[in-house]
């Protein structure tokens, strides 16, 4: 037996406390099971926790890099020009730190502005929300390593949402990637924006909540798998998620169920040691995210 998701009562104005989903009596139909919850803990994924994983049938797990790629292991790398720029070993944490970076001669402009730019982060780091810099950086970003081009382009704050059982599912992601063709999504990014040191973990828990929004999106394009990347940043780190999920996940979602059987998969890049975030303020680190990036540009070619 299927379980109905979540039933919503109407939005009402003005409503100074948090608001439960209604109970059901028991002689309605067995078929729909309440989960339950707060409207607004389901509406914006920026609230999402353990709970909407769990409650949605998602598996997330680690993986190694064989793995997380699965099927394109093999596919042709194709470098960006910006790839040395970005990955320039002169750009040091030390150099970011300090301010330093601007002295090195062998750097180009967009090297140094990358370095400005991360040095504006690290200066900001106990600011509340260091988000307009986090901003900054990832568009610096992904100009230098070529999705303003080839036929791919980027936008910040993408405004996708979908109905659920008269709920809306808003997503809140900070940047989307897509052909120029196409409003279909191929991969997200989210910058956490609470204080760099504190802690903090439910980001990966929104980061999951836009890769199944997204992924809605190209389930309506009548794919039969719905295969999209997401990239998660917090301060100078940088995390890789890749979710896959069945056309049949998202028939039933779309019917009003939650689907028992038929879950769907959402993977975070681990490497061998067990690292599973990147330090853009580090070369050899900074090269690593580099790579993963090429690599997903070069396979966002055939999705």
């Amino acid at each position: 037996m299927s379980k109905n998701l979540f039933q919503t009562p109407p939005r009402k104005k003005n409503i100074k406390k948090k608001q439960k989903y209604r109970k059901y009596e028991e002689n309605e139909n067995e078929d729909y099971i309440p989960i339950g919850g707060y409207y607004e803990d389901w509406s914006y994924t920026s609230n999402w926790k353990e709970y909407q994983i769990k409650s949605l049938n998602i598996n997330l797990f680690d993986t190694e890099e064989n793995i997380f790629f699965s099927k394109y292991n093999k596919v042709d790398i194709k470098y960006f020009e910006g790839y040395d720029e970005f990955i320039d070993p002169n750009l040091t944490r030390e150099s970011i730190t300090k301010g330093t970076f601007a002295y090195s001669k062998e750097m180009t402009k967009n090297t140094i502005t990358l370095g400005g730019l991360l040095y504006q982060v690290y200066k900001s780091k106990n600011q509340l929300n260091p988000e307009t810099f986090v901003d900054s950086v990832v568009h610096q970003m992904l100009s230098m390593l070529g999705f303003g081009c080839d036929g791919f382009l980027f936008r910040q704050k993408p405004k996708w949402s979908f109905m659920y059982n008269e709920l809306e599912i808003i997503s809140e992601a900070d940047f989307g990637v897509y052909r120029i063709d196409s409003e279909e999504p191929l991969f997200t990014l989210v910058e956490e924006s609470k204080k760099l040191e504190a802690s903090y973990t439910e980001g990966k828990y929104q980061i999951v909540g836009e890769l199944f929004v997204h992924g809605y999106k190209s389930y309506l394009s009548k794919k039969d798998i719905i295969d999209i990347f997401g990239i998660k940043i917090r301060g100078f780190d940088v995390s890789f998620y890749r979710g896959i999920f069945p056309k049949e996940y998202y028939n039933d979602i779309d019917n009003g169920f939650l689907p028992k059987e038929e879950k769907c998969e959402i993977k975070r890049l681990i490497l061998n040691n067990g690292k599973h975030s990147f330090d853009l303020s580090k070369p050899e680190e900074r090269k690593i995210i580099a790579d993963i990036i090429m690599k997903i540009r070069s396979i966002m070619f055939y999705l």
